[in-house]
């Protein structure tokens, strides 16, 4: 689940999603800190997406 606020993050995890912070967005600085990955923009979720499942998982 890509969001830009916090309770993005707080939904994607209460669901057990990937969570991925888009800090191009709304959100105030540090409130994406929570969120397993970031990105500045949209483009980087590619190299997100195309990992396998277990290196997603440790980052």
């Amino acid at each position: 689940m890509v969001g830009d606020r916090y309770y993005d993050i707080q939904s994607g995890e209460g669901n057990r999603c990937l969570v991925v912070g888009a800090s191009y967005g709304y959100a105030k600085p540090g409130e994406l800190d929570d969120a397993g990955h970031n990105i500045a923009r949209l483009a980087e979720i590619l190299e997100l997406v195309v990992r396998e499942p277990e290196e997603r998982a440790t980052r």
